[in-house]
């Protein structure tokens, strides 16, 4: 496994996860 291609996995998980989470995150804030 390239150091390159973990960074990037890394990265997008993290991109898809805090746009999965945010929605669920503002609504238990505002509630």
């Amino acid at each position: 496994m390239d150091i390159k291609v973990t960074v990037v996995v890394v990265d997008a998980l993290v991109l898809i996860g805090s746009k999965l989470l945010a929605p669920r995150f503002l609504t238990y804030l505002s509630s």
